[in-house]
């Protein structure tokens, strides 16, 4: 052969001519050579080698030589320019790249198509006749053992087998039997890339794959690379297949108080809207996945007509509140859980007045991991919305919203001491009484008010009071540090801000701080007033002596003018000050000692811990 042709005489070496590549002889710019002449130029032969050269395998540097026919004296010709190493192989293998421990696939690849697409299907359960995607290549061994992949070019044949499945019938498990399949796909430079339909039943299938029809020294060597581990994908996969829907158990809805057993009922106290525990079982006998199920709610004014109740709209929106479950597999089931579930994640909460006819429902939302959509309650395509359903209130997640707190109030504020002074710390005893629905404590804010100014005292915190139930709180104030006279007392729920106590009007309300007293000087001054009382008294008794001794005949005539007068005189009834009839004694002569108040400023000083005395000292040391 000549003038551009070439051949070979190797059983191992196939010259490339075809319409994309074929030899060429070439100048150094590229261009076809027409001077016989021409000093410098290079040949571009395409060559193939055959697969399972005996004494081959591994890296070589190949030997080039150009022979010229007509010089018989000098035939062969120098050659200049680099050898590039070769590195022969003929075994090829699937190229198997994955993370065993994290469950992770790289290469080869298998995915779901079809909607709802499983997010994983080594672990999630696929619909039906869902398409299942399967990618990935084959490379050479000597490649991949240095770390590249080079894929063969030639035409290669998978066959894969879909294995027959067996009915399999037990607890959490029933499986329908289907036969098995084996087909063959097609592909070049290595890359496959073609799709799987899965099964219409519920089954788990098993797919081994393989290359058939392998050029004669070719080697297939995945099975013997794959053998070695359990890795998903590598000469062998399973799709699980799932036609059943999962759906909430009959009866197994619970909702309790927050870390208790208390199941709740037809209501729902405000008191537990930001901590209550749900439970419910799943009929599930395939697979849930922890992230793709959830427990929803939301507050309807009317469920029958899905109208969201306003409040709830201006705080949450339309949609409903929702929480992630914890799940645990049981036998052909799941057991979701959640502890404390804040219903109301909001700061402003709802007033009483509000609440009133309210409906709180909850469901269960998300699918297995086929994608089938569980059936527990929820929005239906008619705009209604309904619950859980159950033989009982406690089983069934509807709720009536009712308003459940402890409500308290102040009756008797007392005084310890009633007069106190300068230096002196004073207890207040108050009267606390639970008039809510709810057993519950307060915080009592206290302040002092004088002369138009309010200052904070103290914040305290009460006992735990039952419903309906009252008792005496003591709050110890801080001593005074100076005299004051008007001082009063309010008295706030620190929480809620309301007014439960004011002083200002309130009987016996308003105190006055004294000057701090010497115990001795009073006592010295107790004697002093007794002895001049004694005094007053034996001059009086003496003086009313005389007078009768020295003026006796004029009294005498006196006293018979005055009887003569006594039977023409008239009765006639004068303005007094006298106390009613119906008064106790202490209350007719403090009326009398005190003309200046009224009974019922008095009777608030008796409250407070005064007496008369008492009184008396306080009036008289003021003037």
């Amino acid at each position: 052969p000549r003038n551009g042709t070439a051949w070979t005489t190797s059983p191992y070496l196939t010259i490339v001519d075809d319409d994309e590549l074929s030899p060429s002889l070439r100048r150094m710019d590229g261009g076809a050579i027409v001077d016989p002449f021409e000093n410098n130029f290079y040949l571009d032969l395409p060559v193939r080698l055959a697969w399972g050269i005996p004494g081959h395998i591994g890296a070589s540097t190949p030997k080039v030589s150009v022979q010229d026919f007509d010089n018989v004296v000098q035939n062969y010709l120098g050659l200049s320019g680099h050898l590039q190493d070769w590195m022969y192989a003929d075994g090829v293998r699937l190229d198997f790249r994955a993370d065993l421990n994290a469950g992770i696939m790289e290469i080869p690849y298998i995915s779901d198509q079809t909607e709802p697409v499983t997010s994983d299907v080594q672990v999630g359960f696929v619909g039906p006749g869902d398409t299942i995607r399967f990618e990935g290549r084959y490379a050479y061994v000597s490649g991949l053992s240095n770390g590249v992949s080079i894929q063969p070019e030639i035409p290669l044949t998978m066959e894969i087998t879909r294995q027959a499945a067996a009915k399999v019938t037990e607890p959490g498990k029933d499986y329908i039997p289907f036969a098995g399949e084996v087909w063959t796909e097609t592909f070049t430079g290595g890359m496959f890339d073609f799709n799987i339909t899965a099964p219409p039943v519920t089954n788990e299938f098993v797919y081994t794959f393989r290359l058939i029809n392998l050029p004669t020294g070719a080697n297939d060597v995945t099975d013997a690379y794959c053998g070695d581990f359990d890795g998903y994908g590598c000469a062998e996969f399973t799709l699980k297949v799932d036609f059943n829907a999962p759906k909430v158990a009959s009866n197994s809805w619970e909702l309790t108080k927050g870390g208790t057993e208390d199941a709740l009922g037809e209501e729902l106290p405000s008191s537990v809207l930001h901590c209550v525990d749900a439970v419910v079982t799943i009929e599930e006998p395939e697979k849930l996945l922890q992230d793709e199920v959830e427990i929803r709610w939301q507050f309807y004014s009317d469920p029958s007509t899905g109208l969201t109740w306003p409040v709830y709209g201006q705080a949450f929106g339309a949609g409903p509140l929702s929480t992630q479950v914890n799940l645990v597999k049981g036998v052909g089931e799941y057991y979701a859980s959640v502890d404390c579930i804040d219903l109301w994640p909001d700061p402003v909460e709802p007033s009483a007045t509000q609440m009133a006819g309210v409906r709180v429902i909850f469901w269960v939302y998300g699918t297995d991991s086929a994608g089938s959509s569980i059936l527990g309650g929820g929005p239906t395509s008619e705009g209604n919305v309904v619950p859980i359903n159950g033989n009982s209130d406690e089983a069934t997640s509807q709720y009536n919203l009712i308003n459940e707190e402890a409500v308290f109030g102040i009756g008797t504020v007392r005084f310890d001491p009633a007069q106190p002074e300068v230096g002196q710390q004073m207890n207040l005893e108050v009267y606390l009484q639970n008039t809510g629905s709810l057993a519950g404590t307060v915080d009592l804010r206290v302040m002092g008010v004088y002369d138009g100014v309010a200052s904070r005292e103290t914040v305290h915190t009460s006992q735990e009071l039952a419903v309906g139930a009252t008792a005496w709180e003591s709050i110890t104030l801080e001593s005074f540090l100076t005299p004051t006279t008007g001082l009063y007392y309010l008295i706030y729920d620190d929480v809620t801000g309301e007014l439960l106590y004011n002083g200002s009007d309130t009987a016996g309300g308003l105190i006055n701080v004294k000057v701090e007293s010497d115990s001795g000087q009073d006592g010295a001054m107790a004697l002093l007033l007794v002895g001049l009382v004694g005094v007053v008294a034996v001059l009086a008794t003496l003086v009313m002596v005389l007078l009768r001794r020295g003026g006796g005949s004029d009294l005498d005539e006196n006293e018979d003018e005055y009887d003569d007068y006594d039977d023409q005189k008239q009765v006639v009834s004068l303005p007094s000050s006298a106390p009613a009839a119906d008064v106790s004694p202490q209350m007719a002569e403090a009326m009398k000692t005190f003309p200046q108040w009224n009974q019922e400023q008095i009777q608030g000083y008796f409250d407070q811990g005064w007496d008369i005395p008492s009184l008396l000292e306080w009036v008289n040391s003021q003037e």
